[in-house]
């Protein structure tokens, strides 16, 4: 008998982990954001949205958002700090949606020309801080930007559709990879998205552009770390010139602001290769030229950067 209640005991230190929860919108629950402030979903679960126009959330958990392509995010919560920019899916700066997963949502917005809120969608996921993070299989159409990662990393962005890009004195991004108070973007991988956009520009001889990686050191802020992040098997064609035709619409920008000022590099040993940049007004820019030998940026069609080694050796 003592040594059945061992063998029971032993049993139960390894019992499996409880199964991860599958939750309904609408069903379960009446929103997105009323399952994700429920303390009964964790980390790990699943929430499954169902066909129809739903509203978007804040993400503060680690759990699977999945829709249908016929699930539509035309609108959501303002994006803090602003009074009319609405966001599909927000991550907030606390790292609180470390993990979490976005996809199958078709996300539509619509151009604006004043800051004014018109109550309809502007950025389809914007984060300002999370680390691990997949956005997959979605169609992100007419937004000011699509993907924004500020300062996260571990990022998987694939299989996305982004169609139409407009700007407001700013914006005009396909998917966005930025860092700043010296927080990383590292080891991100980027693959097989689709970005097609032919922008009007408005004012500003800003660039705008399918894929961007930043180091932002402006308004005396401290830059971070862009590194090895991996950008393969994209196409990215975005058209948009300047009222006198200069091209301002480009398929790849690397900008690293820190390297402009005469400090170290920051946008370091990332890899860029088997993209198709063609079509755009701009195939790739590097500001400043120098930050092209920080990386590999290499066997691309269009044009062919070849510095470093041949991306089919590191991919």
């Amino acid at each position: 008998m003592k040594r059945l209640a061992t063998l029971i005991f032993a049993a139960l230190l390894f019992a499996a982990p409880a199964a991860a929860a599958d939750w309904t919108v609408p069903g379960d629950f009446a929103t997105i954001q009323d399952a994700l402030d429920n303390p009964g979903v964790v980390d790990g679960d699943r929430i499954f949205v169902r066909p129809g126009t739903r509203f978007g959330a804040v993400v503060t958990k680690a759990v699977e958002i999945i829709g249908t392509k016929k699930t539509i995010i035309n609108d959501g919560p303002f994006l803090p700090g602003t009074n009319w920019a609405r966001v599909g899916f927000f991550f907030p700066d606390d790292y609180s949606g470390n993990g979490a997963t976005i996809r199958g949502f078709t996300f539509i917005g619509t151009p604006m020309t004043a800051r004014v809120d018109d109550g309809y969608l502007d950025f389809g996921v914007f984060s300002r801080g999370a680390n691990d993070v997949t956005v997959e299989h979605n169609v992100i159409q007419n937004t000011l930007q699509a993907i924004t990662n500020w300062s996260g990393s571990g990022w998987r962005i694939s299989h996305n559709k982004i169609e139409g890009l407009w700007v407001l004195n700013g914006g005009g991004l396909g998917i966005f990879i930025g860092s700043r108070y010296g927080t990383p973007a590292d080891n991100n991988i980027v693959s097989f998205n689709k970005v097609q956009a032919n922008i009007t520009h408005d004012t500003g001889n800003y660039s705008v552009a399918g894929i961007c990686l930043m180091c932002d050191a402006r308004y005396s802020f401290p830059g971070g770390p862009v590194r090895y992040n991996t950008i393969i098997h994209n196409t990215f064609r975005v058209i948009c010139r300047w009222t006198d035709g200069t091209p301002l619409g480009v398929g790849l920008e690397l900008t690293d602001l820190l390297l402009d000022e005469g400090e170290d590099a920051t946008i370091v040993g990332n890899r860029i290769g088997f993209n198709d940049f063609r079509k755009s007004s701009i195939e790739i820019a590097l500001n400043p030229p120098d930050v092209g030998g920080e990386n590999v940026i290499s066997r691309n069609l269009g044009k062919n950067r070849g510095q470093g080694e041949h991306p089919g050796l590191i991919f």
